[in-house]
């Protein structure tokens, strides 16, 4: 019988309980032994093989800009062959609520299926998003419902995939706000490094120009504070 676990401090959240609603609403009998709770387990879920993160939508944002994110799921791809990271709520409109630039978001999501365990070492981890708690439990569900029917190893695989530092320091800059492909050219063509960037003051970054239109001031400025401000 494939099983779907969840971690006891799950419980907190409601979804385990909307599992089994769910999984009853669909004709499913026996849920009490198909829905199970394990304690201390590693992930949130477990699903035949299939290990699921479950984020909501501002604990991502918290994680994001701590790296803690990053961390946890590279940690998470050399632990399991099989994992996915479930992200629950609408993060785009989280970070424009908290002023942080999409751009930033969506290369974040990029990298948890990018950034992954070293050759040879277990797998990757897959991202998907819901708008709610609802959602979730149906995703459970059919996710169950496949894994059941033998489909788990239709997961994409990326083999030699290999990022230089070139592309590490471009996602850097792209994160930035107000900063898109020619500014972040532009950027590097003056100042010839990422250090250079960070380094730069603001009268030398004002003055670059980008598509005949000189910087500005007020970027220059933003993107000194955040290079230069202490984080708590």
């Amino acid at each position: 019988m494939i099983q779907v676990k969840y971690d006891s401090r799950e419980g907190r959240s409601g979804i385990p309980t909307l599992i089994k609603e769910t999984f009853e609403q669909h004709g499913i009998e026996d849920v009490d032994n198909i829905v199970v709770k394990v304690n201390n387990q590693k992930y949130d879920y477990l699903i035949g093989g299939l290990w699921v993160e479950r984020i909501e939508a501002e604990d991502f944002l918290s994680k994001m800009q701590n790296n803690r994110l990053n961390n946890q799921m590279v940690e998470m791809s050399i632990a399991t062959k099989y994992s996915l990271a479930l992200i629950e709520g609408n993060v785009e409109h989280a970070a424009l609520e908290h002023g942080i630039n999409k751009n930033y978001v969506l290369a974040t999501k990029a990298g948890i299926v990018i950034e992954r365990s070293p050759e040879g070492l277990q797998g990757m981890v897959t991202t998907l998003q819901t708008q709610n708690k609802f959602d979730t439990a149906e995703i459970i569900y059919f996710l169950w419902n496949k894994i059941r029917q033998g489909k788990l190893l239709r997961f994409p695989r990326l083999t030699k995939l290999k990022w230089n530092n070139t592309d590490r320091a471009n996602l850097v800059i792209d994160g930035l706000p107000n900063i898109g492909p020619e500014r972040r050219k532009a950027l590097f063509k003056e100042f010839k490094s990422l250090k250079g960037i960070i380094n730069a003051n603001i009268k030398s970054m004002t003055n670059i120009m980008v598509n005949k239109r000189r910087l500005g001031h007020k970027t220059a400025e933003n993107l000194h504070k955040i290079f230069n401000e202490e984080i708590d």
